[in-house]
């Protein structure tokens, strides 16, 4: 029994902190990001062609295509759209995001095999635990992001393609001040299940003791 309550705490906690990694691959967030870091100008795109090509490559990740391939708006290739390196890094990206959704997919499965086995206790102590572990990151990451951003790469990339030159496309589409944000509301998204369990407790205890 306790094996079977610490695999449905590890389901609902990576549920809880990656779900909003793939919810903010969206048009309403990229349109945030793209005048809040003043994209256009780095870019020389406008909104729509920017939501156009970053579209194809957030697809690219989920597809089953070696390299990324973009497209313009005839639906003919762009052949020099990223450099090699920029390509290769990419490659490497897909390899990241496909574990976690695969990841993901499994652990959704699973919850739902296991469905009638759940408890209020366990979805209770899963969801604070991923506050508190997600408190401690996002302060990290809030106070000392260049520095997480570095090892986060050195890490999980095991060649030097991710270091690209502020010119290029990938860097002016998606500037390291863009990820920051991402990280953040990635985080705060995690926490908000287990914080309003907090708060549930907490007010819910006061009331019932007074």
């Amino acid at each position: 029994m306790k094996g079977l309550n610490f695999l449905i705490s590890i389901t609902l906690i990576i549920i809880v902190i990656f779900s909003p990694l793939f919810l903010l691959m969206n048009n309403i967030f990229l349109t945030q990001e793209f005048y809040k870091q003043s994209i256009q100008k780095s870019s020389k795109m406008t909104k729509n062609e920017y939501l156009f090509y970053a579209d194809q490559i957030i697809k690219y990740f989920f597809n089953n295509q070696g390299n990324v391939v973009i497209k313009d708006e005839n639906g003919h290739n762009i052949n020099d759209f990223f450099t090699e390196e920029e390509t290769l890094h990419m490659i490497d990206v897909k390899r990241i995001i496909r574990f976690v959704f695969i990841l993901l997919i499994i652990s959704l499965v699973t919850l739902f095999a296991l469905f009638k086995k759940i408890k209020f206790k366990i979805v209770s102590n899963a969801l604070i635990l991923s506050f508190v572990a997600l408190s401690i990151i996002g302060t990290i990451l809030y106070f000392n992001f260049d520095r997480s951003f570095y090892i986060f790469h050195k890490i999980f990339f095991r060649n030097q393609y991710w270091l690209l030159p502020e010119n290029d496309m990938l860097i002016r589409m998606f500037p390291e001040n863009f990820f920051y944000d991402y990280a953040i509301t990635w985080f705060v998204i995690s926490c908000f299940p287990g914080f309003i369990l907090i708060l549930f407790k907490r007010f819910g205890h006061l009331k019932s003791s007074s």
